[in-house]
C-alpha cells in the first residue's frame, strides 16, 4: 500500500504546486490588465479625441 501511495501524493503536489502557479500568474494578469484599462479610461477622458483611434488600435495589444 506504501509503494503506491507516494506516486499519488508527489502528483498531488506538484499538481497543487502548478494550480497555485497558475492562479498567481492570472492575478498578476488581472492586476495588470485592470491598471492598464484604468489608465487607459483616464487617458480617453482627458483625450476625446484619441478615442476613436484608440479603438481601431487597441484589437493590436
Amino acid at each position: 500500500m506504501q509503494p503506491l501511495l507516494f506516486p499519488n501524493v508527489s502528483m498531488e503536489k506538484s499538481y497543487l504546486r502548478k494550480k497555485v502557479g497558475i492562479m498567481q500568474k492570472f492575478k498578476i494578469l488581472c492586476m495588470f490588465f485592470i491598471k492598464r484599462l484604468y489608465s487607459l479610461r483616464l487617458f480617453f477622458i482627458q483625450n476625446h479625441l484619441f478615442c476613436t483611434v484608440f479603438k481601431h488600435i487597441l484589437p493590436f495589444f
